[in-house]
């Protein structure tokens, strides 16, 4: 995994000429035990990036919600994001991108493609739940995480939701997959006991180039 603090981040990337076909860029931020120390993003993101994270209760939700707009904005040089019928931002430019956050961690995906990511602490508790929803049986527990966010991964390209969710084919493996005559790849990986799904909508696989931002060294 590349390593690189905040204060670089603006500079490294230029978004055009550094995103390109076969790859995705996948930044990854994990959170401090002491999350007061992220209150200063409160006056660094977007107005409307602080009122979404205040309408959660949770200090921990908020703060991942910070972390997820920061690296947004910080990364695509804007903070004006335009929406989709479905909720989903995109941008202007030909640049794809989506978010996800779980536990103690936060990510940004960007592809040259539409690009949907999920992240999912793999916890140790029933996860019977998953193989019901998928109608599937004898899974370890790694393989229902990963066949959960490979599954939202794929949803979440598609730009349509986790409402949908049940009307894709399902995604145990992966690899490549045909959907509504489009071509589609899933890859999955495990870190730090999280499972990390991302999909890209291209006809080519990709490599995932891994990069670790401490916000704490702004």
């Amino acid at each position: 995994m590349t390593s690189f603090d905040v204060r670089e981040l603006y500079f490294l990337y230029n978004i055009k000429s550094k995103t390109i076909m076969g790859k995705v860029q996948l930044f990854v931020s994990k959170l401090n035990e002491d999350l007061d120390k992220y209150d200063f993003l409160f006056d660094l993101v977007s107005e409307e990036r602080r009122e979404k994270a205040l309408r959660y209760k949770i200090k921990k939700d908020q703060i991942r919600s910070l972390i997820a707009g920061y690296l947004m904005e910080k990364t695509l040089k804007t903070k004006e994001f335009l929406i989709n019928e479905n909720g989903k931002p995109y941008v202007k430019d030909s640049i794809y991108f989506n978010v996800s956050h779980s536990g103690n961690y936060i990510c940004l995906a960007l592809s040259s493609f539409e690009v949907g990511v999920d992240i999912e602490e793999i916890l140790n508790k029933d996860y019977s739940f998953i193989e019901k929803f998928f109608k599937v049986n004898n899974l370890s527990k790694k393989e229902a995480y990963g066949l959960w966010t490979n599954s939202e991964s794929f949803v979440k390209c598609l730009g349509t939701g986790i409402k949908d969710i049940k009307n894709i084919p399902l995604l145990t493996k992966e690899g490549e997959h045909v959907y509504k005559n489009k071509r589609y790849f899933t890859k999955n990986f495990i870190l730090d006991n999280y499972s990390f799904s991302i999909t890209v909508e291209d006809n080519q696989d990709f490599e995932i180039e891994q990069i670790e931002v401490d916000i704490l060294k702004a």
